[in-house]
């Protein structure tokens, strides 16, 4: 039997296929085991996502039990995050910790879009407007906190197999979006890995705060299929700029 791979490698190595300026990729659980060792993770997320539930990991070294929130490229709303408040903000951590650029860092957000954004900064920040030194040891979290499905592999199928699973418009959820005027050509059908085993590809439910459903045992991020430690819980140590007055109330669901 002859196996071809349909997939791409991107060079970058980034989820998302972006610029990678960092020094590379590590896995959730790379990064618990990391923490231990004094790696400082930065959870970008905004301040309502944090509050929701963030990593942490109780074996950590005294003050890097938890990932430290500092928001981008969203605080609260969108793209309010000034670049060169981001990386002093960052540099403000690092230095609190004793550290300096030669520190470890690794980036996290929910899936592993903003944290590229944000660790390109961190050791690029000439090439983003941003003033200061480069930091030379900076990770990025490849699944997020919540994470993506997981795909086993791409299955071309025709018309009369889209037709014979209701696919006759724009194909639905967990099909590629397909306008039904190229239902002549082959379409994709993705084929999502069901990572807890019971039966469906789960949706995304809230299980902390009503606005924020990071829950989905078939996404393969931090909290989810990798299972590791994570609270809801706002410290000062951890907080951004300190401030834990500054998240908002949680409305469980």
């Amino acid at each position: 039997m002859t196996l071809f791979c349909l997939s791409t490698v991107s060079a970058e190595g980034s989820r998302y296929d972006l610029p990678r300026s960092y020094n590379s990729e590590i896995s959730s659980a790379g990064e618990f085991l990391e923490m231990q060792t004094g790696t400082v993770l930065i959870d970008v997320r905004r301040l309502r996502e944090y509050r929701a539930g963030h990593p942490i990991n109780p074996n950590g070294l005294a003050n890097n039990q938890e990932a430290y929130n500092v928001p981008f490229p969203h605080i609260v709303g969108y793209g309010d995050q000034d670049p060169q408040f981001f990386f002093d903000a960052v540099v403000a951590v690092i230095t609190g910790l004793g550290g300096d650029e030669n520190t470890p860092i690794t980036t996290l957000c929910r899936t592993g879009f903003r944290s590229v954004l944000a660790a390109n900064i961190l050791t690029d920040p000439g090439a983003h407007g941003v003033t200061g030194t480069a930091f030379t040891n900076v990770r990025n979290i490849w699944e997020g906190f919540v994470g993506r499905e997981l795909e086993a592999f791409f299955a071309p199928l025709g018309v009369d197999s889209l037709e014979a699973i209701g696919q006759t418009d724009l194909l639905g959820k967990g099909k590629k979006g397909v306008p039904h005027s190229l239902l002549g050509h082959e379409a994709l059908h993705h084929n999502y890995l069901d990572l807890n085993n019971n039966g469906v590809i789960d949706e995304h439910t809230a299980d902390v705060c009503t606005d924020t459903p990071d829950n989905n045992p078939d996404k393969d991020g931090w909290r989810n299929h990798q299972a590791l430690p994570w609270g809801t819980g706002v410290s000062a140590t951890y907080a951004y700029l300190g401030d834990t007055a500054q998240y908002p109330s949680c409305v469980s669901p």
